[in-house]
């Protein structure tokens, strides 16, 4: 099986986020495949639990065994949740789940619909009671398995709540990029989190 590094998509996103172009075709020069995985790709978002959408990404990263996990924003919190030993870089990871999507939650006709003024969503209650009950950012952090951690803050994005999961990871490396925003969409930005990557995969080549 071919050498691969698994990218773990944001809210929303998908593969023609530009943050993922841009880190493909350079993780592709090094003799890597990368691999996004979008949440809930085969079906509508939200149409069953959030709990078993994690145990489906799960089997994908057991099946590929990567040299690398890379994950941005929420993709960040699912992450954490994952039972692996491979290096792990959290690109500006988000809050919980249910902190992203509850505020944005309306109840029509005892539907329950998001609406952040972008995407509007009919949720099944299955996955409305989920994310109700998941675990906060300094939970799955203490019951992370990978050790090989590093993360990156970006300056107009998240580096708050980037900063809060460094925290609670003592043995993570915190890179902060002062002038990036959530999506890195500066070169410069995506140039420095490339650097972080080859480190990365220098040291798992070495091993």
């Amino acid at each position: 099986m071919e050498p691969t590094i698994l990218y773990i998509f944001g809210l929303f996103e998908d593969a023609h986020n530009q943050l993922f172009c841009s880190l493909e075709s350079r993780i592709k020069q090094k003799g890597y495949i990368c691999r996004g995985i979008e949440l809930y790709s085969e079906s509508q978002f939200g149409s069953y639990s959030f709990p078993q959408e994690i145990r489906q990404i799960q089997d994908i990263v057991d099946k590929r065994k990567p040299a690398m996990i890379i994950a941005h924003s929420l993709g960040s919190y699912i992450a954490m949740q994952l039972n692996f030993t491979y290096p792990l870089l959290l690109l500006d990871p988000s809050l919980t789940i249910a902190e992203i999507m509850e505020p944005n939650i309306r109840e029509k006709n005892n539907i329950s619909v998001y609406d952040d003024g972008e995407q509007c969503i009919v949720l099944s209650k299955e996955f409305t009671s989920s994310i109700a009950k998941v675990p906060s950012v300094e939970m799955v952090c203490q019951n992370s398995q990978t050790k090989d951690i590093c993360i990156v803050g970006a300056g107009h994005g998240g580096h708050i709540v980037a900063e809060q999961y460094a925290a609670c990871l003592p043995t993570a490396h915190y890179f902060f990029l002062p002038n990036a925003n959530h999506d890195f969409s500066d070169k410069n930005d995506v140039k420095e989190i490339f650097k972080i990557i080859k480190s990365g995969l220098e040291l798992f080549q070495a091993a």
